[in-house]
């Protein structure tokens, strides 16, 4: 009886120091692949702002449209370069805010907004305005850098 009241005590000393020595390899996390909540900015479309996911590849990133689960724009990861800036109205790269369609007697886009965050995809002669929130370009950044795209800070 006491063999079974000593193994069991070793067994539940020894039980939590293995459990969470399993654990440790999951507690290392990824940074995500799949980006939900962004916006692609086209100001000379005909819809300024269209919600797209960012997915990231082995070989590249993908900008997929959720609804029609097409792809809106692919970049290897060579050539890419990434730039960011905080700001209530998006880099010029992305168009004339003023341009942009609102309704008869609204204010300008972007007017008095509070800053966003804008991430400028650069490859070649393609060129993706995205906006984000700032969790995701947090996450987006670690991601993209795991793919050697180190995103610039602008001013």
């Amino acid at each position: 009886m006491r063999a079974v009241a000593l193994g069991i005590a070793l067994t539940l000393i020894i039980a939590p120091g293995t459990a969470s020595a399993a654990q440790a390899p999951a507690a290392q996390k990824k940074p995500p692949t799949t980006f939900s909540g962004v916006k692609l900015v086209d100001l000379h479309a005909r819809k300024p702002e269209q919600n797209v996911t960012v997915r990231l590849n082995d070989d590249g990133l993908k900008i997929v449209d959720p609804a029609s689960k097409a792809d809106v724009a692919t970049m290897p990861y060579t050539g890419i370069a990434a730039s960011h800036r905080l700001s209530s109205a998006p880099p010029a790269i992305a168009g004339d805010p003023s341009a942009a369609a609102t309704q008869p007697m609204a204010s300008p886009m972007y007017m008095g907004k509070t800053p966003h965050n804008w991430l400028t995809l650069k490859s070649g002669t393609d060129t993706i305005v995205l906006r984000v929130s700032e969790r995701v370009y947090a996450q987006l950044k670690d991601a993209l850098a795991s793919h050697g795209v180190q995103v610039q800070e602008e001013k």
